[in-house]
């Protein structure tokens, strides 16, 4: 648990992650969402997902990717 404590002295010490929409269309009538891994060592985005649904299979997918690379 990060506690408030979003301070890493090492990279890859704490991962925090975060879901987002992002509105498209001629008049915003789709929505995407991006969901990404943050390092909070170095402010590196590790990885990230582009989603037509807001779900848990886009954040297990995002964490794996992140784990992979």
């Amino acid at each position: 648990m990060l506690n408030r404590d979003f301070k890493a002295d090492n990279i890859n010490e704490k991962w925090v992650t975060d879901v987002t929409y992002l509105k498209y269309g001629e008049n915003d009538e789709h929505k995407a969402y991006l969901s990404a891994v943050k390092d909070l060592y170095n402010g590196e985005i590790i990885s990230w997902v582009v989603s037509k649904t807001n779900d848990n299979p886009l954040v297990m997918k995002t964490i794996k990717a992140a784990i992979e690379a």
